[in-house]
């Protein structure tokens, strides 16, 4: 035996003797790293809405119409007992998703652990996911993300428990059906991952001849709990598939094209394709060869799951937050990728640590690069960075999401004002004006009717938005878009009168129809700035608080065209 093998056994001794200290050392330290980078995104503000109506009695509804824009279903019910309990929504979100990623971390090394019986393996794995800095950002954001990860996580190392001997029993199947059910309701797509996880379950229990008790312990909570939910589902929204599935998905080309620049750029970036492929190659040459332990043959159970979401990913056409739905997979992913550095090809050479050593350090310094370097959003404006989401593009710093909504419940509340925006988080949830999401994930007309994006608009999630003609339908009074902010008296002087017609024929996008006139207000906010809105329809009651709060107000009777920059993601003019 040479001295590489005995000090690679004996690294494995240390290591599964201080199993525990090690591991409690090692997630302190990254929970650590994950709180210093903690954030939070407007889109979290939907959730919360959802959250705040519920606690209120007016039910899992947008301003009282009942349309599912939200795709969380446990992550709504667990902000609404912050809520009920008096905790702030942030706060709440984060307790719940550290906690989550704890319970990720644990899981992570579990899953490692059971696959390849390497300590080693698991250390690695570890590693690999807690200091990727998408990761580690998405344990906290507000929104279900680290929740999703660590429940069907868990379902995993659930799943693979039962090729041990002697682990299938009513009691574990029961927990794992309820821990399958919970991501589904925690994610729908979770399915995606679960229905791998449920053919593992089958396949383990038909192997070990189980009776018909393990098969229903397993699969009957799952159907009734489910089933019950989806059939509420329909009662209550008339749908199955939640509202934003029509707003965000289309069939098309560039959907397609998207997903696979939303992969390609995750791979890329964080330098992940030249260590799977490394890893891989070797792995497979150990496993073509039979040098792989039955435990460690196990891993290409992760395979099709993997293949899978990324396909889902792709056919969705990604996201445009930073690489959020590659969160969810990343346990399956970073286990695997640990297992073939590791155990494939630092098994093939024979220094599993040194391998193990060079591909982590790889992999830590592509994630402090891309943490350092993207702070914005992609010159296609496709995908939308962490620190850009962390303030909502400088709208919010210093954490101030309250910023205009509690400004607009100021002046506009017990006035029947109705408001229309594509930032559909901080600002309905802090105003609590009734509001029209311009973008569709919460109005069913918008979702299926709006106007389609163009062939030239790029970015995901966005497919279609509201007409003019629907705002004037709905009695939208103040049209605001995305927030824009300019300098008090700048609408008085309107020194550039290009620029604010230029808003008006982009604060509406993919508009189609010429703009007569328009009237702009421009409402005082805090320091020496005003938010910009469209004064779209006009009431008696809001034209006494316009005056009474002192706002600026300009009539514009110039002829718009209409958009002729209609891909442009971002309405503000500057």
């Amino acid at each position: 035996m040479n001295e590489a093998r005995r000090w690679t056994m004996r690294s494995e001794a240390w290591l599964g003797g201080r199993r525990g200290p090690v591991f409690l050392v090692l997630s302190a330290a990254l929970l650590g790293f994950a709180w210093s980078i903690r954030f939070v995104q407007d889109d979290a503000f939907i959730s919360f809405l959802y959250a705040k109506q519920m606690v209120s009695g007016h039910g899992l509804t947008w301003f009282g119409t009942y349309v599912e824009g939200y795709t969380n279903f446990l992550w709504v019910l667990w902000i609404a007992v912050g809520l009920q309990l008096g905790v702030d929504p942030v706060t709440w979100a984060h307790l719940g998703s550290m906690a989550s990623f704890a319970a990720a971390l644990s899981a992570v090394w579990r899953m490692a652990h059971l696959l390849t019986g390497s300590q080693g393996s698991a250390l690695l794995a570890v590693l690999m996911f807690g200091t990727n800095y998408t990761v580690a950002s998405y344990a906290t954001g507000g929104l279900e993300t680290m929740l999703q990860t660590a429940v069907v996580s868990w379902a995993a190392v659930g799943a693979l428990a039962l090729f041990r001997p002697n682990r299938e029993s009513l009691r574990s199947l029961l927990a794992l059906s309820l821990l399958l059910t919970a991501a589904v309701l925690t994610r729908l797509d979770s399915v995606v991952l679960g229905f791998w996880i449920g053919v593992t379950v089958l396949w383990a229990l038909f192997r070990r001849g189980a009776g018909w008790p393990l098969f229903a312990s397993f699969l009957l909570p799952l159907a009734l709990i489910l089933g019950g939910w989806l059939a509420w589902k329909f009662q209550y929204y008339g749908s199955v598939l939640p509202n934003t599935f029509a707003a965000k998905v289309g069939w098309d080309r560039s959907t397609i094209e998207n997903g696979l620049l939303y992969l390609a750029r995750f791979f890329h970036w964080y330098l992940i394709w030249p260590v799977l492929l490394v890893g891989g190659i070797a792995g497979l040459i150990g496993f073509r060869r039979g040098r792989l332990a039955d435990a460690s043959r196990r891993v290409w159970l992760l395979v099709p799951p993997i293949l899978t979401w990324f396909a889902y990913v792709v056919v969705v056409g990604g996201d445009f937050m930073e690489f959020r739905f590659f969160v969810p997979v990343s346990p399956f992913l970073f286990v695997l990728l640990a297992a073939l550095v590791h155990g494939g090809f630092g098994g093939a050479v024979g220094r599993p640590a040194l391998c193990s050593a060079i591909a982590l350090s790889l992999l830590v310094v592509a994630s402090g690069r891309h943490a350092t370097r993207f702070s914005g959003t992609s010159e296609d404006k496709t995908l939308d960075s962490i620190p850009a989401l962390s303030t909502f593009y400088g709208h919010y710093p210093e954490g101030r999401w309250d910023r205009i909504g509690n400004r607009l419940r100021e002046g506009l509340t017990d006035r029947g004002t109705v408001i229309a925006v594509h930032a559909v988080g901080a600002i309905p949830y802090y105003s609590g004006l009734d509001t029209v999401d311009m973008w569709g994930l919460n109005d069913p007309w918008i979702a299926r009717h709006g106007e389609p994006a163009p062939a030239a608009y790029r970015r995901p999630g966005h497919r279609r938005h509201a007409t003019l003609k629907y705002l004037r339908e709905r009695g939208v009074n103040f049209v605001i878009g995305e927030p824009t902010r300019i300098e008090r008296g700048e609408l008085t002087r309107m020194d550039q009168p290009a620029v604010f017609g230029f808003w008006l024929q982009t604060v509406i996008s993919f508009n189609r129809v010429p703009i007569e006139k328009a009237t702009l207000v421009a409402m005082p906010l805090d320091g020496n700035e005003a938010l910009l809105m469209w004064y779209l329809t006009p009431t008696a009651e809001i034209d006494r608080a316009i005056a009474e709060g002192g706002w600026e107000r300009k009539d514009m009777r110039r002829r718009l065209r209409p958009d002729v920059a209609r891909g442009r993601p971002r309405d503000a003019p500057s």
